[in-house]
């Protein structure tokens, strides 16, 4: 089994992270918190803004008006191999909207049509995507499918999903719950570059243990 280093870096959301819509603020640690995982400043930025606060020392909740894309100052770009994970739990928003992982970004401070990464969502009806920001271009790796791995909107529900991206030198994997959901060849994609999550307008999202991961053999892809 192939298999990541154990170098990694790891920002764990649990400590307040709070600078969507101020920039200049930044959040501070848990002084009681394992300084070993923790780092001492956690800042979060958003663009557009957002309302990002933390969750009773568990997570931080994300509400936005437009679509976003958000991102740890803590971590700086990454190269191939590498993985991303994250717990994500819709709290409010419709069930077409998509939230989840973005990779290999660049200029993310800049307006949108300025803007590059690669973004894999899912959404309410229990389906994902797969698709590039690319200055004013969007074009899609993979369609809207449906896939049973992913846990749905219930109603009277709100189901976590695990979110996972490996990002390996020749193929990436997209997973959810642990489970494959597809994978492409990495060159159909950007990697090089920042991570962070992407949310759809108008959705209150709940996120926790999101975690980057450097290193590996080979293609960097952890087998199961």
């Amino acid at each position: 089994m192939k298999s990541f280093r154990s170098t990694s870096v790891t920002i764990l959301v649990a400590v307040a992270a709070l600078t969507a819509c101020d920039p200049d603020r930044t959040a501070e640690a848990d002084p009681q918190g394992d300084p070993a995982a923790v780092p001492a400043e956690t800042r979060w930025n958003a663009n557009p803004a957002a309302d990002i606060r933390p969750d009773n020392g568990d997570g931080m909740v994300i509400e936005t008006e437009p679509h976003t894309v958000v991102w740890p100052d803590d971590v700086g770009e990454v190269a191939p191999p590498y993985r991303v994970r994250v717990l994500l739990e819709k709290e409010e928003g419709r069930r077409h909207e998509g939230f989840g992982i973005i990779f290999g970004a660049r200029d993310l401070t800049a307006a949108e049509e300025e803007q590059r990464y690669s973004y894999f969502l899912i959404r309410g009806d229990g389906s994902f995507l797969v698709r590039l920001r690319d200055g004013p271009e969007v074009p899609v790796i993979l369609p809207w499918a449906e896939h049973e791995a992913i846990r749905p909107d219930a109603r009277g529900e709100n189901p976590e999903n695990e979110l996972a991206v490996e990002v390996g030198v020749d193929e990436t994997r997209f997973l959810v719950n642990g489970e494959e959901v597809e994978r492409v060849a990495t060159a159909e994609l950007f990697t090089r570059g920042k991570v962070g999550l992407r949310i759809a307008h108008d959705v209150r999202l709940r996120v926790r243990g999101f975690e980057v991961q450097e290193g590996g053999e080979g293609e960097g892809i952890a087998q199961n």
